[in-house]
């Protein structure tokens, strides 16, 4: 799967299908509690991330999985990829997608405005990080995506200066330096 924003239906009934699964779903967190508060590596107090599971993996089953994403603050600034092919459809809010293709490592990286209604198809070795914009005040204005993913086929982790370095080794540098600079 090549990365694509699409503005246009990419697959026949795909977005009636969205459409009927999130009817139910209400538009703000207060309604019904996350399922999953994230925060991200670098201990921020507030999160930065509501997951609603909407369709959960299933061990056994079905790899497929569908999940109602809430950003209240952008992504960390290293980009990152993930362990299976995913796609995810702006519903409320704008993104600012930072990226690279997989293996990318030369030049700087390709900048994409998503505003809703666009869906975007990412290969699991996709490298990116998702911004938000401010309003007049400096606030974080949120975002809320319907984010599916396929069938795990990779291990992730975080691009610092154009290399692969896995989740836990990159959580673990981070430890490492947080320790060191509170001695």
């Amino acid at each position: 799967m090549a990365y694509a924003v699409a503005e246009t239906e990419p697959i026949p009934g795909l977005f009636d299908l969205c459409e009927e699964i999130i009817t139910d779903i209400p538009p703000h967190e207060t309604i019904y509690r996350p399922d999953t508060c994230l925060r991200d590596i670098n201990g921020r107090v507030q999160p930065y991330l509501l997951r609603w599971h909407l369709r959960p993996k299933q061990t056994g089953r079905s790899q497929f999985a569908l999940y109602l994403h809430r950003f209240l603050q952008p992504d960390e600034t290293v980009l990152h990829d993930h362990p299976w092919p995913s796609a995810s459809w702006l519903l409320f809010g704008e993104q600012n997608e930072v990226w690279k293709t997989a293996g990318g490592t030369a030049g700087p990286p390709s900048r994409h405005r998503l505003v809703p209604g666009n869906l975007v198809c990412r290969p699991a070795a996709h490298a990116h990080r998702l911004g938000l914009p401010r309003d007049g005040e400096g606030t974080w204005i949120p975002a809320t995506t319907l984010f599916a993913t396929g069938r795990r086929v990779r291990d992730w982790g975080f691009w610092p200066e154009g290399r692969f370095v896995p989740e836990a080794e990159y959580q673990s540098r981070l430890s490492a330096i947080s320790r060191r600079d509170a001695a």
